[in-house]
Parts: structure tokens; sequence; C-alpha cells
């Protein structure tokens, strides 16, 4: 079969065209696109790779419009992916291997403070700070019923002193969690487990402790005998939901409510905990919708106290939605 000459040498002369540099940076940026799109099945490896690729795709970028390229359409998708980067900026350190791994990164490279995405370890952890505080102004105004509540309960509902040693315990390991301090938070947890052996509560918090502090194995072993305690997975998985999302660990609470839909797809609470955790991750129209579908199955289960709960705690989210 002959081939017209001409149609022939179009081809050849398209696939011997030389390499622009306007070429580059698109294909720079097409690669950038697909990994950050894909970062959630990305390797710690192929995570730290977007921000030297970053470097190169803005330097390039930088270089031709100083030459009078017009390159408009290719500024506005390089800004597309780093806000895409920004808003993935926890999702990104989770791949990555955390914080330190990140830190590691950027000393060896030494960038310059233009350049944010070698620093989204500070942004996490500044948007973190902004979380807890904001939780803070809310504890602080329900801090008031709870200390007259307190006050009832202690003088006319006070339980056996082994459980309120328990509860001391408790709330102690978790003010000090709050605040950071692992080690001291740990021992107010074994203090409360020498009274209160076997506790499904300590027993989780104490997981949640030791994960903190890089004791993955240890942490294992320590839920494996929370959930023996609590009896079951699912709530075991709920407590833990709950302990994760006070730590500021809003993917940690996420893998746990979609477990919890595994094992029950109607789990009002498993969707609650996943509009949390959605909420914690700035995600907020995933999280209005959690929060909307969890309001439904809970009145549907007659859940009148979780329902008013998931109700407050969406209106709370659309007054400070940004």
């Amino acid at each position: 079969m002959s081939t017209d000459p001409t149609s022939k040498a179009r081809a050849l002369a398209g696939s011997q065209r030389p390499q622009m540099p306007a070429d580059a940076l698109r294909r720079s940026i097409d690669d950038l696109e697909t990994r950050v799109g894909n970062l959630d099945h990305a390797t710690g490896e192929e995570a730290l790779e977007i921000p030297p690729l970053l470097d190169a795709a803005t330097a390039l970028l930088q270089s031709l419009q100083q030459h009078g390229v017009d390159l408009v359409g290719e500024a506005t998708r390089l800004e597309s992916v780093q806000n895409q980067l920004r808003r993935k900026a926890a999702l990104f350190l989770k791949v990555a291997g955390g914080a330190p791994t990140a830190a590691a990164a950027r000393a060896a490279t030494a960038p310059g403070d233009h350049a944010w995405w070698w620093y989204l370890d500070h942004l996490v952890a500044e948007r973190r700070r902004a979380r807890l505080r904001t939780w803070a102004v809310g504890l602080a105004i329900a801090a008031g019923v709870v200390l007259i509540l307190w006050v009832l309960y202690r003088w006319f509902l006070a339980p056996d002193p082994v459980t309120q040693a328990r509860l001391d315990h408790l709330y102690a390991a978790e003010e000090l969690a709050f605040d950071g301090v692992y080690d001291e938070a740990l021992q107010e947890v074994d203090a409360g487990l020498e009274v209160a052996p076997g506790d499904g509560d300590l027993l989780t918090l104490k997981g949640a402790l030791l994960h903190l502090m890089g004791e993955t194995a240890t942490s294992e072993a320590v839920f494996r005998e929370a959930q023996a305690a609590f009896g079951d997975r699912e709530t075991f998985l709920t407590a833990r939901a709950q302990v994760w999302l006070r730590f500021g660990d809003g993917w940690g609470a996420l893998s746990d409510a979609e477990e919890i839909l595994t094992l029950d797809p109607d789990s009002a609470v498993g969707v609650f905990y996943t509009g949390a955790a959605y909420e914690q991750l700035e995600f907020f129209e995933e999280a209005v919708t959690a929060y909307e579908k969890a309001s439904e199955l809970a009145l549907q289960a007659g859940q009148n106290e979780l329902y008013a709960t998931i109700r407050t705690q969406l209106a709370y989210l659309v007054m400070r939605m940004p």
C-alpha cells in the first residue's frame, strides 16, 4: 500500500521539531498535575519528588516570562497545582513519611523561603494549632456548664471511688495529651489502669499515645487489648476515632470511620466521624455532606441525642466555613 509522500514528510518534520522550552514547561506541569492529583496512591519517594519538580517548573516559567514568552495559561495551571498541593498538605506529609522526613528533605535542599512547598510540615502544624485554638474557645465556653455539672455530679451522683479515680486519671491524661505532654499523659493512663485494669477507654488512649511517641509495635499490641476489652471491633474503632480527633489526627479518624462503615454501612456514628475527620482535614464540603447523611441516619435509627449533636456540629461548621 502506498503512502502519501507529503503526509509522510509532515509527520517526519513533526517528529523532528526541536523541543522548545515552553513545551518542556507544559510537560512538567502535566507531570505535576498527575502527581498531585494521585497523591493518595503515591509512594513516599514519589511524594518527595514533588517539591523539586515545583522548583524546576517555577524557575522555568519565570525565566520564560522574563524573555517575553506569553504563558498566561501555563501560569494559571501551575498556580492551580500549587493550590491543590496546599489543600493536600496533610496528605502529602502522611504519604511522604511525616514531618521529620519532610524536614530532612528540606535541610538537604536548603530552598528559599519563597518555595513554600518545601515547608508543608510548617503549614500543617499551623493549621493544627489554629484548629486546636478554635476548639479551645468552644471548650472554654462549655467549661462553665461542665463545672456546674461536675459539682452536681460529685455531690449528688458521685460514683464509687474506683470509677472516680479512673475518670480522674483519664481526664488528666487527655488534658496532658492535648498539650503535647505525651510522657506524662502516659503516666496518668498507667495510673488509671492500676485502679481499673483492662479498661477499654484507657487502653485505647494508651495505644494512641504510644503511637504518637513512635512506639508503633507496642501501640498495636495495646490496641488489640483495647478491642478485646470492648468486646467488638466497631466499638473499639469508635473509641479510637474519638481519640484521633482529640489529637488532631484527621487521617487516623477517617481511616477508623471508614472501617466502621465497612462493618455497618448504615452506622450514623461512622458517617458522623467521617464528617468530623473531613472537617478537621479542612475538606469542608465533604464534611457537610457527611454530617447531613449522618443526621438522617441518626434520625431514622431513633438516636435523638446523636442527631442533636450532629446538627449542632453542622451548624457550627457552616458558620465558620470559608
